[in-house]
């Protein structure tokens, strides 16, 4: 039997604390570990659920491959569209 790729994230919640209208925009970062013995590559990473896309700009992904037992650092920007009762000025 073949093994296969697998991966673990560091986290599988980010909390983000209530910013200022204009910021300064906190981050996090999640760590991927491939915990398999095979490598692993991917593409891309995506932020999805409700206001995805207050993280959209803000999500920075090094990571292309991991060899097995390697790891990597992805940085997860909150840049909110807008704050209940603010809009943000382009």
């Amino acid at each position: 039997m073949l093994s296969q790729p697998q991966f673990q994230a560091s986290s599988g919640l980010l909390a983000f604390t209530y910013i200022n209208n204009g910021g300064p925009f906190p981050q996090k970062s999640v760590t991927l570990t491939n915990t398999g013995t095979q490598p692993l590559s991917f593409t891309s990473v995506t932020v999805a659920g409700p206001n995805a896309s207050d993280f959209q700009n803000g999500l920075t992904n090094t990571c292309t491959s991991l060899a097995a037992g390697g790891s990597c650092t992805i940085s997860v920007t909150y840049m909110p569209q807008t704050i209940p009762g603010h809009q943000w000025l382009s």
